[in-house]
């Protein structure tokens, strides 16, 4: 016969029906095939048995209806290959007749012995061309992998202290330990001559390096993933309030305390000890809140850090107009107008169409600012004040009526823009890997806060605990339990709208005595799911402290 085909191996997957596999590559001899199955988890085994080979040496059947056993499953694969013996049976007599079948035959069989030599060959790792033959040793072998192992755990350490590169190098590296795997695994036939006393020690060695840069490559890409590129201390806007998307930020419009700051964040808490500037102590955070409701800045306390409560503080120029605008509800820059107003006795004096002021002299007045029709002031004056003297008022920038009692200064207001973007601040609190231990611990100690020990016989789940809580600068506050129940307070009087509605009137509601401090009884009244009515003291003039309890309703 002749060989034309070079294919001496073929690979067939699995599909759950497929018993009988074609056979297309020549044979010296139907004994030649040799048949494995490999799994899903790529382990390999060489069948001895439940296989059959038909007359004609075309068709292999596997596994045989005689076996009992099902069809190759999804995800094994079946794997043909020729194997001929390495045997020359031809012997040719002096003077003897030559047959050229017989001689077709030796010829053949060489081919096939070529060709699966070929196929080995090609599976292997090889030295180059101009390699010496005194150099093809296993030491020297070993040493390369050594080095080029030393590369790749160099190459994951800088990964680690650059966080933005940390993740190409981790792909590299995991990409660079799966292909010496891959190599390793289909040398491993073609090397056992070579090294066969050495060959088991040398892939164990090969293995635990392996999987060492592998390890060092998956902790860079952690930390790559959790890095967001910022300096520390750096302020940024972000159109997310959640933690998930701002990694390793601080939100700074909640006002929060973190227990344990200098431990959970140490490069951060040590910047802000060397940034005086941008911290307080408790008390003037405290006063800072009951005057302006916000503070914009930190408290450092025992290791612990209250973060700022941005409102109205962070403002964005107007690089247009070059004039600053407020953070709440979307504003636009008022033009610099250069003319200002006078008034005169508590008339109006319409100047320019900036000003107009109504309200009777000695008494109760409105001063409306307007500009190009909007309105950007509007504020009160009192009796205290009289009336205001003759000022000049800038819609820009601002100025002072000075009145025959005192100053009042007025604040023009921005004209509002029909639509807004909603943008939270951040600041960055870590930009690079720390130890996972720290890191750990930490998320340890954060789990185990506010958790309390469930008695014998009780699951976790048979515990109610806090889900959400609210607490804002007027003293209104909530906490909604697990189960639904809700409990809430605050200090006001007149209607009273919960801040959770309840799925029935609360089972408990007290009235204290007034804030004021004065005795003077309270009660409520009118009780609903959602409010009530809270007569304070005093003819109903003071307000009093409350509190409500109950389950609270849906979708609360």
């Amino acid at each position: 016969m002749t060989v034309s085909m070079q294919v001496s191996k073929r690979i067939y997957a699995g599909n759950g029906v497929t018993r009988r596999w074609e056979v297309d590559f020549p044979l010296a001899s139907p004994q030649d095939v040799r048949v494995y199955v490999t799994s899903p988890a790529g382990a390999e085994t060489e069948l001895a048995e439940d296989f059959e080979l038909n007359a004609a040496g075309t068709e292999l059947e596997y596994p045989t209806l005689s076996s009992g056993k099902p069809p190759l499953a999804e995800g094994w694969s079946l794997t043909l290959e020729r194997h001929t013996p390495l045997t020359q049976e031809i012997d040719l007599l002096r003077q003897g007749e030559l047959d050229a079948e017989v001689l077709e035959s030796g010829y053949d069989k060489l081919t096939l012995m070529v060709q699966e030599l070929n196929e080995k060959v090609s599976r292997s790792i090889k030295y180059p061309v101009s390699t010496i033959v005194d150099n093809l040793e296993t030491d020297s072998f070993l040493r390369n992998i050594l080095s080029i192992k030393q590369d790749a755990l160099n190459a994951s350490s800088a990964a680690v202290s650059s966080a933005q590169q940390a993740q190409a190098s981790a792909s590299t590296a995991q990409q660079t330990a799966q292909s010496a795997l891959a190599a390793i695994a289909s040398s491993k036939d073609s090397a056992q001559s070579d090294i066969a006393a050495s060959g088991a020690a040398v892939e164990n060695t090969l293995q635990t390096y392996v999987s060492a840069a592998q390890n060092e490559a998956e902790t860079a890409r952690y930390y790559a993933e959790r890095s967001i590129g910022k300096t520390v201390g750096e302020v940024y806007y972000s159109q997310s309030s959640a933690e998930t998307d701002n990694p390793g930020a601080l939100p700074l419009f909640t006002g929060e305390t973190i227990a344990s700051a200098d431990t959970l964040y140490p490069d951060f808490y040590a910047w802000l000890q060397n940034h005086s500037g941008l911290t307080c102590t408790a008390a003037e955070y405290a006063a800072a809140l009951s005057m302006y409701g916000e503070c914009p800045k930190y408290v450092l306390a025992d290791g612990n850090l209250r973060l700022p409560l941005f409102k109205h503080s962070i403002k964005a120029a107007n690089t247009e107009d070059g004039i600053t605008q407020g953070a709440a509800g979307g504003f636009i820059g008022v033009p610099d107008y250069s003319a200002g107003y006078t008034i005169t006795s508590g008339t109006a004096s319409t100047e320019d169409a900036l000003v107009t002021c109504t309200g009777s002299p000695g008494g109760y007045g409105t001063i409306n600012m307007s500009v190009d029709g909007k309105e950007v002031y509007r504020g009160g004056v009192s009796e205290n004040t009289a009336r205001p003297r003759a000022g000049n008022i800038y819609a820009a920038k601002g100025s002072m009526i000075t009145s025959s009692s005192g100053t009042l200064t007025v604040y023009p207001l921005k004209a509002r823009q029909s639509g807004y973007v909603t943008l939270y601040p951040w600041v960055c609190a870590y930009n690079a890997a720390v130890p996972a231990s720290t890191a750990q611990a930490a998320q340890f100690q954060a789990a185990l806060s506010g958790k309390v020990d469930v008695p014998s016989g009780k699951t976790q789940a048979d515990v109610d605990f806090v889900v959400e809580r609210y607490l804002d600068a007027d003293g209104n506050w909530y906490r909604k339990y697990k189960s639904g129940w809700v409990e809430q307070g605050g200090c006001g009087k007149g209607t009273i709208t919960f801040l959770k509605p309840y799925s029935a009137p609360p089972n408990v509601l007290t009235g204290s005595a007034n804030k004021t401090g004065d005795g003077w009884p309270a009660r409520a009244n009118e009780v609903t799911a959602t409010g009530f009515y809270l007569y304070g003291g005093n003819q109903d003039t003071l307000s009093a402290y409350w509190e409500a309890k109950g389950q609270g309703g849906e979708n609360v």
